[in-house]
């Protein structure tokens, strides 16, 4: 079993090596697809480049503030109209 495991490590090793490898090239060729004459890919890339550069929008949204029910409403209308 335990040779089994060493393999396996050794594996996983040679391919993060190769990954590392590969994305040099990738991020080359996400750069020259700024310049791309295909609008929607030069987007895309550019969107990419900016995520990964720390630009990347927000993917959540902070609300605070008072949500009043129906119940509190409908009370506060009954007190209004028993006021008249």
């Amino acid at each position: 079993m335990r040779i089994r495991d060493e393999e396996e490590a050794k594996a996983e090793r040679e391919r993060k090596r190769r990954y590392k490898g590969a994305a040099q090239v990738a991020i080359n060729k996400l750069i020259e697809l700024i310049e791309s004459t295909d609008d929607k890919a030069a987007l895309a890339a550019c969107k990419d480049i900016l995520d990964r550069a720390g630009d990347k929008p927000s993917d959540k949204v902070d609300l605070s503030g008072t949500l009043e029910t129906t119940n509190k409403l409908d009370s506060i209308l009954r007190q209004l109209s028993d006021d008249e």
